[in-house]
């Protein structure tokens, strides 16, 4: 390139939205007071049939036979004003000693569920392991989940999955995550996460809650614009904080969207040769 010749280029990003014209189902988890397995479950069971979640959950062998049960409670907003809640309940016949990482893959890997709702399952698990393996220090292929490998929340995790599938949700969206007196595996998995710390004295999001967002959450911020279909909400057992629950919408949103980055660059007094290299 010559002296005499100059290259001016302005590049810019910016996001546009293609819209299509096919809806696609959306639902938001607000999640900003805290959020364990058990509350997502109820928020979402609360929307759907029970016959139907037990049925798939009947695909499962799982270490301990067990009662699932979905019962409404009423709590307190901050603004002293009470609603309905659901908690939901899974009461095992035993409690089991710890399962291992690996003989839980087994459980799921080799039940009859659907092949995309197993993958889920395998990939919430894979994050609770991999954050138990660096917050204790121990190798993945040899650790031992203690709370989070008991049958209760074996069927937890898998609920949630299920029931979004059952409920057709394609894209799920939630709210920065409320975290207090969290434990050393719940923080490990927050990293990425958008997260607002409360002051209060009892943990308010659990290793099962947190890996149940990191690993089916595609957007964590505001709720997108949908027309609403139903909505629940989901109460945890305290009730030393208010309100110890956490909200689903879910909806349709009016069109589906995609957000691509252009990168436009304008390019003068070049030779036409060194286009290609330039691109």
């Amino acid at each position: 390139m010559s002296s005499a010749t100059q290259l001016h280029s302005c590049t810019r990003q910016k996001n546009e939205m293609f819209r299509f014209g096919e809806k696609m189902k959306v639902a938001y988890l607000d999640v900003r007071n805290g959020c364990a397995g058990d509350m997502i479950v109820a928020a979402l069971a609360s929307c759907c049939e029970m016959s139907a979640l037990r049925r798939e959950l009947s695909k499962v062998k799982f270490p301990s036979s067990y009662t699932i049960r979905l019962h409404s409670v009423m709590r307190s907003s901050a603004s002293s004003h009470a609603f309905r809640a659901y908690r939901f309940i899974v009461t095992p016949e035993r409690h089991e000693d710890c399962a291992s990482y690996s003989a839980i893959r087994t459980v799921f890997s080799n039940s009859a569920l659907d092949l995309n709702i197993k993958k889920d399952i395998l990939r919430i698990y894979e994050i609770l392991a991999a954050a138990e393996s660096r917050a204790h220090g121990e190798i993945k292929r040899n650790l031992h989940f203690h709370e989070v490998g008991q049958t209760d929340a074996l069927v937890e995790i898998a609920s949630a999955v299920i029931l979004l599938r059952l409920l057709g949700v394609e894209k799920l969206y939630a709210s920065p995550v409320g975290l207090a007196n969290a434990a050393p595996a719940t923080l490990e998995m927050s990293t990425g996460m958008p997260v607002l710390f409360r002051d209060a004295q009892i943990e308010i999001t659990t290793p099962t809650g947190m890996a149940i967002l990191k690993g089916l959450v595609d957007n964590f911020g505001a709720a997108p614009l949908m027309r609403v279909l139903g909505c629940g909400f989901g109460a945890g057992a305290s009730e030393k904080i208010l309100p110890n629950v956490l909200s689903f919408v879910y909806g349709e949103a009016s069109a589906k969207t995609e957000t691509v980055c252009v990168v436009e660059t304008s390019v003068d007094d070049i030779n036409p040769v060194l286009f290609e290299t330039i691109i």
